[in-house]
């Protein structure tokens, strides 16, 4: 295992993601040196895995990883997540698709409740919202909670 290498948000996120869509399957420390392959510079696969490394360290280190078999490791997933206003919502056994249909993808912005992440909508999909994006979305939600205000919800 490598002893110390750095660890970008980007790299965070790409293994973050890779846990998201495991669930509490069986992965080898390989499919995680897979994802992240193709996002280092320079390109080895010797840092991919020294990386994958890092990351299994730090999950064996909050108890969150468990061996399931000689080269498998099986992440412990809570049955409940706790989103950022500290409401407790079920997490599922299987990854849920959540599909939206649109002519004008550049008007919907998404909210990751639990990691504050926005994500805005594309003709390439969702990415990573701007500025622009953030700001709007703010301003319709400040809205909206104004409305509930008025109601006393």
């Amino acid at each position: 295992m490598a002893t110390s290498q750095k660890v970008s948000a980007a790299h965070q996120r790409l293994f973050d993601r890779f846990l998201e869509e495991r669930g509490d399957k069986p992965f080898r420390r390989q499919d995680i040196a897979d994802v992240l392959y193709p996002h280092l510079r320079p390109r080895t696969m010797g840092a991919a895995c020294n990386l994958a490394d890092v990351f299994l360290r730090q999950l064996k280190s909050a108890n969150r990883l468990t061996k399931a078999g000689h080269v498998h490791w099986q992440l412990i997933v809570p049955t409940e997540r706790t989103l950022k206003g500290g409401r407790q919502v079920q997490e599922h056994a299987d990854a849920k698709d959540l599909t939206l249909t649109t002519r004008c993808p550049e008007k919907w912005a998404c909210i990751d409740l639990e990691t504050g992440e926005v994500w805005g909508g594309s003709d390439r999909g969702w990415l990573k919202a701007s500025d622009v994006v953030c700001r709007e979305a703010a301003a319709v939600l400040r809205t909206r909670v104004d409305q509930l205000k008025g109601t006393g919800a």
